[in-house]
């Protein structure tokens, strides 16, 4: 289920625990370069926070990937907002009308939501 994280990642998801648990931080920020494993890390957050999870990207086929990722470290299966992607199970989309714990979003929403 859970992936092997690489040194990187392993310090990153360490850093965010202990700013959030620890240090009570609800604004925190990764950025890294293409490839670094930024969509893992994320993963594996979402897979240690007992609450719902909210993950926004811009691009559909990073929503795909972000799906895959999801499933495959969490044991999960992500629910897609307002989603129009193909490659997902059709249960998956609109996923907050289903109880999903982890949800994954378009930031295109935002706007259809607020105005």
């Amino acid at each position: 289920m859970s992936r092997v994280l690489w040194p990187h990642q392993a310090r990153a998801v360490a850093r965010f625990r202990d700013g959030w648990f620890n240090r009570g931080r609800r604004r925190l920020l990764y950025q890294g370069a293409t490839g670094c494993g930024k969509t893992t890390i994320q993963a594996e957050l979402a897979r240690l926070f007992p609450g719902r999870v909210l993950v926004l990207t811009h691009r559909s086929r990073i929503l795909r990937q972000m799906w895959t990722t999801f499933c495959d470290q969490t044991g999960e299966e992500p629910g897609v907002l307002m989603g129009k992607v193909s490659e997902l199970p059709q249960a998956s989309i609109n996923g907050h009308d289903r109880g999903h714990r982890i949800i994954i979003a378009k930031c295109k929403i935002l706007k259809t939501i607020f105005y």
